[in-house]
């Protein structure tokens, strides 16, 4: 019975550290672009491919969530369009930066 009770919690926790990185993600973007944008963090031109490979690896991260979670589950509708909208933006953001600097 004992070993029931920590099957169910393993997959719950996993399910919450792929959140908690789905989250961080975009957050740490943001903060980025934000830095940059305000000039509080020096314009680094490489942060263009990290943001890139941020965005795309979203849906990779999404899959490796326990049980496979079909497409239109809450994850799709809750937590990766947030995320991807958040990246996009901080993106933008980045770009903005990038013509602000350039001459």
């Amino acid at each position: 019975m004992n070993w029931c009770a920590n099957r169910r919690k393993a997959p719950l926790s996993f399910d919450a550290g792929i959140c908690l990185v789905l989250f961080a993600l975009p957050a740490l973007a943001l903060t980025i672009a934000i830095l940059m944008l305000t000039g509080r963090r020096k314009f680094l031109p490489p942060f263009v491919t990290w943001f890139a490979a941020v965005l795309f690896a979203v849906v990779p991260i999404r899959n490796f969530l326990p049980g496979s979670p079909p497409p239109g589950a809450w994850v799709d509708q809750a937590l990766v369009p947030w995320v991807l909208i958040a990246l996009v933006v901080a993106m933008i953001l980045f770009f903005i930066t990038w013509y602000r600097q350039t001459d």
